[in-house]
């Protein structure tokens, strides 16, 4: 439950907006768990020793083209804001 009422975003095709959210099992329901175990997660030794290949993925010369194919960094054309049929 969102009791803070904080602004979590909009939903696409001007759904609403959202509010309440199911944490994952693995949060034991606490929202405090789900920001502690990310939070862990995020700092740890194995994210500080890769967080270049996301960079790569996201910003870098993996984010199109032969080498996006290559890292398989690719979606369905769908996927895309501009997609058209």
């Amino acid at each position: 439950e969102n009791s803070n009422n904080w602004d979590l975003g909009e939903l696409q095709e001007n759904r609403g907006t959202v509010d309440n959210v199911r944490l994952p099992p693995w949060a034991k329901g606490s929202a405090d768990e789900f920001v502690r175990l990310n939070r862990a997660a995020l700092e740890s030794e194995y994210v500080s020793m890769n967080l270049h290949h996301w960079i790569d993925l996201v910003f870098g010369d993996k984010q199109t083209g032969e080498k996006s194919e290559k890292a398989h960094n690719v979606f369905h054309m769908l996927t895309y804001e501009d997609a058209r049929l």
